[in-house]
Protein backbone atom coordinates (compact mmCIF):
# COMPACT_ATOMS: atom_id res chain seq x y z
CA UNK A 1 0.00 0.00 0.00
CA UNK A 2 1.29 3.31 -0.89
CA UNK A 3 0.63 5.99 1.86
CA UNK A 4 0.02 9.47 1.16
CA UNK A 5 1.35 12.56 3.17
CA UNK A 6 -2.16 12.62 5.40
CA UNK A 7 -1.99 9.00 6.08
CA UNK A 8 2.05 9.21 6.77
CA UNK A 9 1.21 12.14 9.55
CA UNK A 10 -1.67 9.76 11.03
CA UNK A 11 0.69 6.79 11.66
CA UNK A 12 3.22 9.47 13.08
CA UNK A 13 0.47 10.92 15.46
CA UNK A 14 -0.27 7.58 16.85
CA UNK A 15 3.16 6.73 17.24
CA UNK A 16 3.68 10.46 19.17
CA UNK A 17 0.64 9.63 21.54
CA UNK A 18 2.04 6.41 22.49
CA UNK A 19 5.37 7.63 23.05
CA UNK A 20 4.30 10.57 24.79
CA UNK A 21 2.50 8.48 27.37
CA UNK A 22 5.15 5.87 28.36
CA UNK A 23 7.65 8.75 29.23
CA UNK A 24 4.91 10.09 31.25
CA UNK A 25 5.03 7.15 32.77
CA UNK A 26 8.49 6.45 32.66
CA UNK A 27 7.38 2.58 31.54
CA UNK A 28 10.67 0.05 31.32
CA UNK A 29 12.07 -1.11 28.31
CA UNK A 30 14.77 -3.34 26.96
CA UNK A 31 17.14 -1.13 24.20
CA UNK A 32 19.03 -4.32 22.04
CA UNK A 33 21.21 -3.30 19.06
CA UNK A 34 21.87 -6.51 17.21
CA UNK A 35 25.52 -4.96 15.20
CA UNK A 36 27.14 -4.52 18.92
CA UNK A 37 24.84 -7.33 20.56
CA UNK A 38 24.66 -4.64 23.25
CA UNK A 39 21.76 -5.37 25.59
CA UNK A 40 20.07 -3.26 28.22
CA UNK A 41 17.14 -2.09 30.31
CA UNK A 42 16.00 1.37 30.43
CA UNK A 43 13.33 3.79 31.08
CA UNK A 44 11.39 6.19 28.76
CA UNK A 45 12.68 9.63 29.88
CA UNK A 46 11.72 12.38 27.40
CA UNK A 47 10.14 13.23 23.61
CA UNK A 48 11.97 15.07 21.98
CA UNK A 49 10.98 16.98 18.57
CA UNK A 50 12.61 13.91 16.53
CA UNK A 51 13.96 11.82 19.01
CA UNK A 52 13.29 9.81 22.36
CA UNK A 53 15.03 9.50 25.36
CA UNK A 54 15.56 6.58 28.24
CA UNK A 55 17.54 6.58 30.90
CA UNK A 56 19.83 3.42 31.40
CA UNK A 57 20.59 2.95 35.08
CA UNK A 58 24.35 1.23 35.94
CA UNK A 59 25.29 0.47 32.60
CA UNK A 60 28.79 1.87 32.02
CA UNK A 61 30.12 -0.69 30.65
CA UNK A 62 27.16 -0.86 27.29
CA UNK A 63 28.69 -0.44 24.10
CA UNK A 64 25.99 1.52 21.14
CA UNK A 65 26.77 2.70 17.93
CA UNK A 66 25.63 6.11 16.55
CA UNK A 67 22.98 5.70 13.54
CA UNK A 68 22.71 1.68 13.89
CA UNK A 69 19.73 0.28 14.52
CA UNK A 70 18.46 -0.58 17.65
CA UNK A 71 15.03 -2.70 18.86
CA UNK A 72 12.83 -1.49 21.88
CA UNK A 73 10.21 -3.82 23.42
CA UNK A 74 8.36 -2.66 25.99
CA UNK A 75 4.77 -3.38 28.13
CA UNK A 76 1.77 -1.42 27.64
CA UNK A 77 -0.99 -2.33 28.95
CA UNK A 78 -0.21 -5.76 29.60
CA UNK A 79 0.60 -6.13 25.60
CA UNK A 80 4.55 -6.56 24.16
CA UNK A 81 5.28 -3.42 21.79
CA UNK A 82 8.17 -3.17 19.79
CA UNK A 83 9.68 -0.53 17.62
CA UNK A 84 13.01 -0.27 15.61
CA UNK A 85 14.91 3.23 15.33
CA UNK A 86 18.68 4.41 15.05
CA UNK A 87 20.80 5.08 18.19
CA UNK A 88 21.93 9.24 17.84
CA UNK A 89 23.22 9.53 21.27
CA UNK A 90 24.86 7.20 24.40
CA UNK A 91 26.03 8.26 27.61
CA UNK A 92 26.86 5.92 29.68
CA UNK A 93 27.19 6.48 33.51
CA UNK A 94 27.75 3.82 36.27
CA UNK A 95 24.50 5.68 37.76
CA UNK A 96 22.36 7.15 35.35
CA UNK A 97 23.34 7.37 31.92
CA UNK A 98 21.37 8.21 28.50
CA UNK A 99 20.22 6.73 25.25
CA UNK A 100 18.65 8.73 22.63
CA UNK A 101 16.89 6.88 19.79
CA UNK A 102 15.06 8.61 16.17
CA UNK A 103 11.24 8.53 16.46
CA UNK A 104 10.12 5.17 14.50
CA UNK A 105 7.38 5.38 11.61
CA UNK A 106 5.36 2.73 13.67
CA UNK A 107 5.12 0.43 16.62
CA UNK A 108 4.76 -3.15 16.05
CA UNK A 109 1.73 -4.95 17.80
CA UNK A 110 1.81 -8.71 18.70
CA UNK A 111 0.07 -10.10 15.55
CA UNK A 112 2.82 -7.79 13.40
CA UNK A 113 6.16 -9.41 15.02
CA UNK A 114 6.66 -12.82 13.57
CA UNK A 115 9.99 -12.45 13.20
CA UNK A 116 10.91 -10.78 16.66
CA UNK A 117 12.28 -13.43 19.08
CA UNK A 118 11.87 -13.11 22.78
CA UNK A 119 15.21 -14.49 25.08
CA UNK A 120 14.78 -16.70 27.32
CA UNK A 121 15.72 -15.21 30.96
CA UNK A 122 15.03 -18.50 32.63
CA UNK A 123 16.68 -21.71 30.43
CA UNK A 124 14.79 -24.73 30.71
CA UNK A 125 11.61 -23.46 31.26
CA UNK A 126 9.92 -23.94 28.21
CA UNK A 127 10.59 -27.80 27.41
CA UNK A 128 11.83 -28.35 23.83
CA UNK A 129 11.33 -32.06 22.29
CA UNK A 130 12.03 -32.44 19.01
CA UNK A 131 11.70 -35.67 16.38
CA UNK A 132 13.31 -35.75 12.68
CA UNK A 133 12.33 -37.88 9.57
CA UNK A 134 15.02 -40.63 10.86
CA UNK A 135 12.74 -40.81 14.29
CA UNK A 136 15.65 -39.55 16.52
CA UNK A 137 14.71 -37.07 19.90
CA UNK A 138 16.29 -34.13 20.55
CA UNK A 139 15.83 -32.24 23.24
CA UNK A 140 18.09 -28.92 22.77
CA UNK A 141 17.56 -25.56 25.29
CA UNK A 142 15.56 -22.76 23.81
CA UNK A 143 17.21 -19.68 23.05
CA UNK A 144 14.66 -17.25 22.07
CA UNK A 145 11.15 -17.56 20.49
CA UNK A 146 8.33 -15.85 18.30
CA UNK A 147 5.36 -16.81 17.45
CA UNK A 148 7.32 -17.72 13.36
CA UNK A 149 10.33 -19.35 14.77
CA UNK A 150 12.59 -20.21 17.66
CA UNK A 151 16.72 -20.49 17.98
CA UNK A 152 17.65 -23.66 20.13
CA UNK A 153 21.34 -24.35 21.12
CA UNK A 154 23.09 -28.12 22.34
CA UNK A 155 25.78 -28.58 23.91
CA UNK A 156 29.40 -29.48 21.40
CA UNK A 157 29.15 -33.00 22.36
CA UNK A 158 25.78 -33.49 21.85
CA UNK A 159 25.54 -31.28 18.39
CA UNK A 160 23.60 -33.10 15.82
CA UNK A 161 24.95 -31.42 12.80
CA UNK A 162 21.75 -30.56 11.46
CA UNK A 163 21.49 -29.32 8.09
CA UNK A 164 19.80 -26.31 6.57
CA UNK A 165 16.13 -27.08 5.05
CA UNK A 166 15.85 -30.31 7.75
CA UNK A 167 11.87 -30.75 8.83
CA UNK A 168 11.48 -31.62 12.30
CA UNK A 169 8.60 -31.94 14.41
CA UNK A 170 8.82 -29.88 17.39
CA UNK A 171 6.87 -29.73 20.83
CA UNK A 172 7.46 -26.76 23.00
CA UNK A 173 6.10 -26.87 26.75
CA UNK A 174 5.25 -24.73 29.54
CA UNK A 175 3.54 -26.04 32.72
CA UNK A 176 0.35 -26.86 31.12
CA UNK A 177 0.85 -25.63 27.72
CA UNK A 178 1.88 -27.63 25.20
CA UNK A 179 2.52 -26.59 21.62
CA UNK A 180 3.45 -29.02 18.28
CA UNK A 181 4.66 -27.68 15.27
CA UNK A 182 6.36 -28.49 12.06
CA UNK A 183 9.78 -27.17 11.65
CA UNK A 184 12.38 -26.14 9.03
CA UNK A 185 16.17 -25.11 9.69
CA UNK A 186 16.34 -22.12 8.53
CA UNK A 187 20.48 -21.21 9.70
CA UNK A 188 23.10 -22.92 11.27
CA UNK A 189 26.08 -22.06 13.83
CA UNK A 190 27.97 -25.00 15.98
CA UNK A 191 25.42 -26.56 18.51
CA UNK A 192 22.64 -23.67 17.28
CA UNK A 193 19.68 -24.20 14.98
CA UNK A 194 17.43 -20.98 13.73
CA UNK A 195 14.18 -22.78 13.23
CA UNK A 196 10.92 -21.48 11.12
CA UNK A 197 7.66 -23.23 12.14
CA UNK A 198 5.93 -24.02 9.62
CA UNK A 199 1.95 -25.40 10.04
CA UNK A 200 0.46 -27.65 13.05
CA UNK A 201 1.09 -31.50 12.36
CA UNK A 202 -2.91 -31.82 12.17
CA UNK A 203 -4.86 -29.13 10.04
CA UNK A 204 -7.67 -29.50 12.31
CA UNK A 205 -5.65 -28.65 15.26
CA UNK A 206 -4.24 -25.29 13.77
CA UNK A 207 -5.86 -23.34 16.06
CA UNK A 208 -5.07 -24.81 19.37
CA UNK A 209 -1.53 -25.19 18.50
CA UNK A 210 -1.51 -20.94 17.72
CA UNK A 211 -3.10 -20.49 20.70
CA UNK A 212 -0.91 -22.65 22.95
CA UNK A 213 1.95 -21.60 21.43
CA UNK A 214 1.14 -17.88 21.91
CA UNK A 215 0.45 -18.11 25.75
CA UNK A 216 4.04 -19.82 25.98
CA UNK A 217 5.52 -16.83 24.40
CA UNK A 218 3.45 -14.15 26.47
CA UNK A 219 4.48 -15.72 29.36
CA UNK A 220 8.15 -15.47 27.87
CA UNK A 221 7.68 -11.92 27.30
CA UNK A 222 6.56 -10.85 31.01
CA UNK A 223 9.77 -12.77 32.56
CA UNK A 224 11.88 -10.89 29.91
CA UNK A 225 10.18 -7.63 30.50
CA UNK A 226 9.72 -7.79 34.06
CA UNK A 227 13.08 -9.20 34.82
CA UNK A 228 14.89 -7.82 38.16
CA UNK A 229 11.50 -5.62 39.02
Amino acid sequence: MNLGASESKIVRAEVIVELKECCARHLPAIVAQPETETSVKAAFSLLQDNAVRFEVRGQAGAVFKDLAPAVVSYLLEGTLHVFVGSVTGFVPSTSTGYLTMTLPPFVIQPDMRRFFRVPLIDPGRVQVRMEDQGYAVYEPQLVDISVGGMLIEFPVKADPRLDVKSALKVQLQLDEQIANYLAEVRHTRPGKYGLMFVEAPNALDSVKEESALKEILAAVERAWLTQGR
